[in-house]
């Protein structure tokens, strides 16, 4: 799971198939966390997403 908090945020693009989200704003924090069984392909989402 992914929490993004900051002002003014739009998501752009989200593309839930992929894993990938484009954000537009002030992010303040990016807080990540594990959830067991979530993941169906063996990658963290942020390893997808900062490849």
């Amino acid at each position: 799971m992914l929490m993004i908090k900051g002002n003014d945020l739009h998501v752009n693009r989200l593309t839930l198939e992929k894993g990938e989200v484009e954000i537009e704003g002030r992010i303040d924090s990016l807080t990540y966390s594990e959830i067991a069984g979530y993941n169906k392909q063996g990658e963290s989402f942020l390893g997808r997403l900062f490849k």
